[in-house]
Formats: structure tokens, sequence, C-alpha cells
């Protein structure tokens, strides 16, 4: 079974870089994308860091990534307060760390078994996560600061349908508090 991975990873580390940076490294990628299709064709495994992809690229890189299973997202987004929206009919695993984009849309993913998703940026109006099609998944975890001042997130806020399949949930606000209504842990 053979297996093909791609990292790529910022000059400075994530927190360093701006959207000039984030910018310069998806011009490097984007290229690639049309040069080198059937290396992306085989890739099963795609690391991203400090990438800002417009919105009609996503749906593109992970179209030429017919293999993919799993997705890394650190630090990248579509744009700041943007909604970063994601379909693939093979993808198991998402790890989606710092990313500045207001919430990340998990459209269409029938084979999703795990997502992660740390440090991201509080919405006046959307949940981190926006669960649609995610019949497989299982094991959520969200790891996140919870600073003054942030809104309260309701339990059904955070994992909405998906709460229906989904068989481990880690909840890891740091130094905050979690607020879960008692109703919905009976849905688990």
């Amino acid at each position: 079974m053979s297996f093909l991975a791609l990292s790529m990873l910022g000059e400075k580390p994530g927190v360093l870089c701006d959207a000039g940076d984030m910018l310069k490294h998806a011009a490097r990628l984007l290229p690639s994308l049309a040069a080198y299709p059937g290396a992306f064709a085989g890739l099963a495994d795609l690391h991203l860091e400090s990438v800002r992809l417009g919105e009609s690229d996503v749906p593109s890189l992970l179209g030429a990534c017919g293999k993919l299973e799993r997705l890394a997202l650190h630090n990248c987004d579509s744009g700041l307060r943007t909604v970063l929206r994601l379909e693939h009919p093979r993808l198991r695993e998402l790890d989606a760390f710092y990313c500045g984009c207001e919430a990340v849309e998990l459209r269409s993913l029938p084979r999703l078994e795990r997502v992660t998703c740390t440090l991201w940026m509080q919405s006046k109006n959307l949940p981190p996560l926006l669960f649609g099609k995610v019949p497989g998944l299982e094991a959520v975890t969200f790891t996140n600061a919870a600073m003054h001042g942030n809104r309260a997130l309701g339990f059904g806020e955070l994992v909405g349908d998906a709460a229906a399949t989904i068989r481990e949930l880690v909840l890891n606000f740091l130094n905050g508090r979690v607020w879960i209504q008692p109703q919905a842990l009976c849905r688990i």
C-alpha cells in the first residue's frame, strides 16, 4: 500500500506570518497544483501551514487530491472572517489549528471520522465548525482559551446535528468553563 504526503510549511512560525506571507505561500502552492496534477492526485495526507487560499482555490485543491484522507490546516484561511468550506469524498481526518476564518464548514465529508479544532478566532455569530453531511463522524476535539468577553458556546452549537454519531468528544477550554446542557448529553 503506497502513501503519499505533502507538507507545506511557512518560512516563519505560523503566528508570526501576516496576510502577505500567507498569500505568498499560496502563490507558491497553486502553480504547483497546475504543474503537477498527478502528484496531487496521489496525495493521502496534506499539511498546509500559513496559506491563504481564495474561496475558489479550496475546491480546486481538494478536488485535485482525489485520494486525500488527512488534511491539516495550520494558520490557514480564505481571508479573515470568511467561512472556509470543505467537501471531499474520501477525507477521514481534519486538523484545523489557529485558522483565521470565521468558521470551517464541513459541507459534504461522508467518510470523515475525526476532527480536531484548536485555537480558533471567536465569532459573534458562528461556532468554529459548521457540520453538514458528516455521517461517519465519531471523534471531535475542541481546544481553545476561554477569554473574558468571549460569548458562551452551547453544546448543541458546538456539535450540531453531528452529535448523533459522535462517540468521543473532548472539550478543553484551557482556563475556562464548559457549559453543556444535560439533555444534549443524552443524545451522545
